[in-house]
């Protein structure tokens, strides 16, 4: 499947429904037992689904691990490590995987195949199968957070979720995306969002790596105002992602820094997310992402697809 196929067809993710495996080994997750945790293991885009949980819903008791190894935990033994590897194969969250393991926590494994999926069947272990799509990982957003969703039992996030399939309409964001990518131009991006929106800010990034082969960096306000706002420079384009329901100081922290920056003949311009409700306009705001990223590499003439910087780091680690 094509990158633009996949985009196109990105809606129909939210129509999937995940079945857990081994679904009577699944531990009871009580997040307010004392030093609980729910840990989510994954790197890339992987965890995003656990990020997006937490911009979601902030009481909940998430710590999204993106190393080997665990996280400092309290009480072992009343958390969770959900491991979560599209591919199957990420050898840091199949690391975790083997220490949460060891150290005696209740795993969880969200993948599509490979090493990672055999170890959860060979431990009886809880598990959900992402479909086996020709999709690159990135694109697999849909399919991760209804699967997290469903290991969790977040049943309300579940029916909001699969609400989204027919009110998602990437078609209609295409020229969107490939208007803001002709005015970036050959300049690296800044994405800018407020700290509720982190995820998204850090998921546009991903994007812009992955798909368009291209240099793009992220902060979030009111912290960047303080530091990086100083840095300004015509080498960079800056893209603020607005939520309507973003703090009225944290929006005008926003508008201000688009007065500041274009006194300064810095390239710049607010995108006001779209949707109505949050889950909505966070995943609008990524198919915005994708386009855009997707125009850039063909811009360019890079595969849009494929990462192969990331395939031959793999392999020098390998040797």
């Amino acid at each position: 499947m094509t990158m633009k196929e996949s985009i196109l067809r990105f809606a129909e993710e939210f129509s999937w429904e995940p079945i857990i495996e081994n679904r009577d080994k699944l531990a009871p997750i009580d997040i307010d037992a004392p030093g609980a945790s729910i840990i989510v293991a994954g790197m890339g885009g992987s965890p995003l689904a656990a990020d997006l949980l937490i911009a979601l819903d902030p009481t909940l008791n998430i710590i999204v691990h993106k190393d080997y190894g665990l996280p400092p935990i309290d009480a072992p033994g009343a958390s969770i490590l959900v491991a979560i590897s599209y591919s199957g194969n990420t050898e840091e969250t199949i690391d975790a995987f083997e220490t949460a393991k060891k150290e005696g926590l209740s795993v969880a494994v969200i993948a599509k195949g490979g090493a990672l999926l055999d170890r959860a069947r060979q431990e009886a272990a809880p598990f959900v199968q992402l479909p086996d799509s020709d999709i690159q990982p990135r694109m697999a957003s849909g399919f991760i957070i209804k699967a997290l969703a469903a290991l969790l039992g977040l049943d309300a996030l579940q029916r909001e979720l699969t609400a989204l399939a027919p009110l998602l309409k990437p078609a209609q964001i295409e020229e969107s995306g490939r208007a803001l990518a002709a005015r970036i131009g050959d300049r690296a991006p800044l994405i800018y969002a407020s700290a509720r929106n982190r995820a998204i800010a850090y998921n546009w990034k991903i994007k812009l790596n992955e798909t368009g082969k291209i240099h793009a960096f992220f902060n979030v306000f009111p912290e960047l105002n303080h530091n990086e706002m100083n840095g300004f420079s015509s080498r960079y384009y800056t893209v603020i992602l607005r939520d309507p329901d973003d703090h009225p100081r944290i929006k005008k922290r926003m508008e201000a820094l688009d007065v500041l920056y274009k006194k300064q003949n810095v390239f710049v311009e607010i995108i006001d997310e779209k949707g109505a409700t949050h889950l909505h306009r966070i995943f609008d705001s990524l198919v915005l992402a994708d386009w855009t990223a997707l125009a850039i590499a063909e811009a360019r003439g890079v595969d849009p697809e494929q990462v192969p910087m990331v395939e031959e780091f793999k392999r020098c680690l390998s040797n």
